[in-house]
């Protein structure tokens, strides 16, 4: 952990799963952070009130997608020229319309992996390069960034969202394949395979897919294995239909979020 000044003061609207993991990430890699719930009246006049550290301030709408328009509505009286106002529902970006001019808006879309800083974060903006960089060295400190087109959000958020779900699933599915043979495999024991993985084929230099052929030699107990995945494409058949329900899900959440309340 690198302790470090942040280069805003940072305020989390929500306190459900994605809200504590950004603070605790942040927290994490020494950038120290507000938190508030899901806001009222009475927590927009307080926040407004509140004495600044910084020249602008970084509000992060961590709510559901459908609350994203409330929320945006009811922070608005406290955002002022040259605040940020960063959406990280899926599928759900602020409304510019309702915001005072001068507030720079953006989309992220982070992974839980950002609680312990090794998560992947997507982001995009159309704010100046010099404020969008400001921005980007406190959203590096939660993993590894990645700079998105606007229409690219929901496909990042299949992969980096949901992915670290899917993985976790499968590598499950496996442990359980050999506890149901006899064979004592705790947690700890799924977390080492995987880690192993990681480090291994990083220290190779290879490539997941590619990892994955160096082990399956011909001839191989793995390969008899994953002739059978291929034969039958099973792995891209299940893979493809994660993906499309996960991006039909993504699109109803865009669909619902842009209708802003009176």
């Amino acid at each position: 952990m690198n302790d470090r000044p942040p280069a805003f003061d940072t305020t989390i609207i929500g306190a459900g799963h994605m809200g504590q993991a950004l603070r605790q990430g942040w927290c994490f890699s020494g950038v120290s952070v507000g938190f508030v719930r899901m806001c009222g009246r009475s927590d927009v006049l307080a926040e407004r009130s509140r004495p600044r550290g910084k020249e602008s301030r970084l509000y992060v709408l961590a709510v559901k997608p459908e609350d994203v328009p409330t929320a945006t509505k009811q922070y608005a009286r406290a955002l002022k020229p040259g605040d940020w106002l960063i959406s990280v529902a899926a599928g759900a970006a602020p409304d510019p319309e309702q915001l005072p001019d001068g507030v720079h808006i953006g989309r992220a879309m982070p992974n839980v992996a950002v609680e312990v800083g090794c998560g992947l974060v997507g982001f995009a903006t159309a704010a100046p390069e010099g404020e969008k960089n400001k921005l980007v060295s406190d959203l590096e400190g939660l993993g590894q960034f990645i700079e998105l087109q606007d229409d690219q959000f929901d496909a990042f958020t299949v992969f980096a969202g949901c992915g670290p779900a899917y993985l976790a699933a499968f590598s499950a599915t496996l442990r359980d394949m050999a506890v149901e043979s006899g064979i004592v495999v705790d947690e700890r024991a799924l977390q080492t395979l995987l880690a192993g993985v990681l480090q291994h084929s990083e220290v190779l230099g290879l490539a997941m897919r590619d990892y994955a052929e160096s082990i399956a030699v011909p001839g191989s107990v793995t390969r008899s294995g994953m002739a059978a995945v291929d034969e039958n494409d099973h792995q891209k058949l299940l893979t493809r239909e994660c993906y499309d329900r996960a991006m039909n899900h993504c699109r109803q959440l865009s669909a619902h979020s842009t209708q802003v309340p009176e």
